[in-house]
């Protein structure tokens, strides 16, 4: 019964983070992408969880022997997790969401790739719900959640400049290369602090494993949230342009009314 609601209170603190961020996606959207639009992102990026695992996994089991523990952790960071799932979401907005008639301006790919990135986060979250406790799952949809939010919705910003902003359509492949060097940035921290290699040949304690710790500790902060302000000032700005417009057609048409 215990392990019955520890199980159910994993799944909600998996399911949750991803709602409420879905939500405040749409919500700073003024003209919002169709929702039948929204919600194909989402279950497609969801749908890609499996390949991406199996890529990510041949990576994993093809790497060359690194006996550099950093190097190792770099390498799982870069091309097990952050190219092939960066490379999905990329896959989603580029032949699903920006071909769609709802896809109509740099907002709209914002909102676009926060959906796609969280449909692959919920699932991949809950594929961790066995791993571990309550609190690991909570950690996680704190910090993996929104982290994946970011990366969708920054990459999605670049795919909006390219598409709607007159720039070269490789921006959008910026926007991607973008995406995966905040995901490897995010994902390193971590693996480099779980490695037992790194911290088998420092002693408990001493001031280098302290340094270590800080120091690695100290960038996975810094990246998230210098990515939640990324995306913070991305919104914002896309947004007062919606609202600009639509004042400048309001008192558009009102000047028309008066004439």
């Amino acid at each position: 019964m215990l392990l019955d609601l520890e199980l159910g209170l994993s799944l909600l603190a998996s399911i949750i983070p991803s709602l409420v961020l879905l939500h405040c996606f749409y919500r700073a959207d003024n003209s919002p992408v169709p929702l039948p639009v929204l919600r194909t992102t989402f279950l497609l990026a969801v749908l890609i969880v499996l390949p991406d695992y199996l890529l990510g996994n041949w990576h994993h089991r093809l790497r060359p022997e690194i006996s550099d523990p950093l190097g190792a952790a770099l390498y799982v960071a870069l091309l097990v997790a952050a190219v092939p799932e960066e490379g999905g979401k990329f896959l989603v907005l580029r032949l699903y969401s920006a071909r769609q008639p709802g896809f109509r301006e740099p907002m709209d790919g914002v909102v676009c790739g926060a959906f796609a990135a969280l449909g692959f986060a919920t699932v991949e979250n809950a594929q961790h719900l066995g791993d571990g406790a309550l609190t690991m799952t909570v950690i996680r949809g704190l910090t993996a959640i929104p982290a994946h939010a970011c990366f969708g919705a920054i990459q999605g910003y670049y795919l909006g400049q390219g598409w709607f902003r007159g720039r070269p359509r490789w921006v959008t492949l910026w926007g991607l290369f973008v995406a995966v060097l905040l995901h490897a940035l995010y994902d390193f921290p971590l693996l480099a602090l779980r490695n037992e290699e790194l911290h088998g040949g420092l002693r408990a304690g001493t001031p280098t494993e302290l340094a270590w710790r800080y120091g690695l500790s100290t960038l996975f902060v810094l990246t998230l949230a210098m990515e939640g302000f990324w995306t913070y000032r991305i919104v914002r700005r896309l947004r007062q342009e919606q609202i600009d417009r639509i004042r400048s057609q309001t008192d558009g048409s009102d000047t028309a009314s008066s004439v």
